[in-house]
């Protein structure tokens, strides 16, 4: 078990102790979740609630005592998961008390434990850590003693952000370290004057960071990263990891960096990367648009129509399945016979009900079938005096083929800007998409 505090060093040159900042003000936490309570006598115990749990020495109560906690939204700057209220709250004790939370991968996201802290909410809205706290790694554990009941929770004292990222082949990522805890220059409230005090981790544009001086950026613990893994170059508090030219094996990387806070040691902070596959592809939207289109020879109609579909970047021959085919629409159908009423289209017109596309070259084939309804005509006058009828739906195979645009020949990129292609009724829009 590892037993430390949070004694600061002395800023280097180009930043100054003070902070643009007060500590930060929160309100409290809103109930997230029912109580758990039990009865401790002045003998002591043992109370659990999630993943907190609280030892009693003997004679903490003189009589018989029920202790609760309740799970609350967590207000704390860096605050890790969801905070507890304890019961009887602001209740005060002769002797101090265990609280341990166990921490989870979920926990450590953009920090390490030996950056992990336990704080507590004060009456003036600020959080506050009481003072040394007790890291086990092996049973993932974190321990503080305390002397009064309020709200609690784990928080990370420093840490990256973001605190993971999916970055594709030959592309970056900036890292930032934050600081959410320091002793306070100017003390909210003679109670916390020896605490370390919250403050906002990313404060708004007019309001100055806490500072942090990071070193020893590595990857997979590889100063200064690979050409396999990834590199990283840390400047300052920041750090930008560049992914290699092709996915390693496994594709997740720990880019982590040292932070500066105890005179006796650096604390390891560590943000997960994910390498992704940098290839591009190229999304098509296509809408079809057509009025007086005909359905029959003498039934027409304004006609609607939409396909989606991905194909590669660099340009790959081969057959490719539509994402969404969209359903088409017929509207404003009319009997262009002599005194005929209007027709009525008994389900929805497809124009091209794509099921494939291929690209061979430099030309797109998409194949589908062409769906009509039956109709129902309407009764009239002349030639249609004594006609109503329903026409059988027609279902017919159909294809469409387009030539790429020029702008997919004339340079080794894929177009930065949506290209757009009309042809047959069609305007397809091809966009370039990670």
């Amino acid at each position: 078990m590892l037993r430390f505090s949070w004694g600061f060093l002395l800023c280097a040159s180009w930043l100054a102790c003070s902070s643009a900042q007060a500590p930060a003000v929160a309100t409290r936490g809103t109930p997230t979740g029912s109580a758990t309570e039990m009865t401790i006598g002045p003998e002591g115990g043992t109370f659990t609630a999630g993943t907190l749990t609280i030892d009693f020495p003997a004679g903490v109560f003189e009589a018989a005592t029920t202790v609760g906690a309740t799970p609350v939204s967590a207000t704390a700057p860096g605050a890790r998961g969801q905070a507890l209220r304890l019961a009887p709250e602001g209740a005060a004790f002769s002797q101090p008390v265990t609280l341990t939370f166990h921490y989870g991968d979920e926990d450590l996201a953009g920090t390490s434990p030996e950056a992990l802290l336990i704080a507590f909410q004060h009456t003036s809205g600020v959080w506050a850590v009481p003072g040394d706290v007790t890291l086990d790694t092996a049973n993932r554990t974190l321990s503080v003693q305390a002397t009064h009941f309020s709200d609690w929770t784990l928080v990370a004292g420093v840490q990256l952000r973001p605190p993971s990222a999916d970055v594709p082949t030959g592309g970056s990522v900036r890292l930032k370290a934050y600081r959410c805890f320091q002793k306070a220059e100017v003390d909210p409230d003679v109670e916390l004057a020896p605490l370390l005090i919250g403050y906002d981790c990313e404060p708004d544009d007019d309001l100055a960071p806490l500072p942090v001086v990071t070193s020893d950026w590595s990857v997979n613990g590889v100063p200064g990263g690979s050409g396999i893994t990834g590199t990283v170059v840390g400047e300052l508090d920041t750090g930008t990891f560049t992914a290699p030219g092709s996915k390693p094996t496994p594709d997740s990387v720990a880019v982590s960096a040292r932070v500066d806070l105890r005179a006796s040691a650096k604390v390891l902070i560590v943000a997960n990367v994910t390498i992704t596959d940098g290839a591009q592809r190229i999304q098509v939207q296509g809408r079809y648009e057509r009025t007086d289109q005909p359905l029959t020879s003498f039934v027409t109609a304004t006609v609607k129509d939409g396909i989606e579909f991905q194909f590669p970047w660099p340009l790959e021959d081969g057959v490719y399945t539509v994402q969404n085919p969209a359903g088409g629409d017929a509207s404003d159908v009319r009997d262009t016979r002599d005194g005929c009423m209007q027709p009525t289209l008994d389900g929805p017109w497809d124009e091209l009900n794509a099921t494939t596309v291929t690209l061979t070259g430099s030309y797109l084939t998409i194949v589908g079938t062409t769906e009509a309804p039956p109709i129902t005509l309407g009764v009239g006058e002349g030639d249609c005096a004594t006609d109503s009828r329903i026409e059988p739906a027609v279902t017919t195979e159909t294809g469409l083929q387009i030539g790429l645009p020029l702008e997919f020949f004339t340079s080794s990129d894929a177009p930065a800007t949506p290209v757009v292609a009309t042809q047959d009724g069609w305007t397809l829009t091809f966009t370039t998409v990670p």
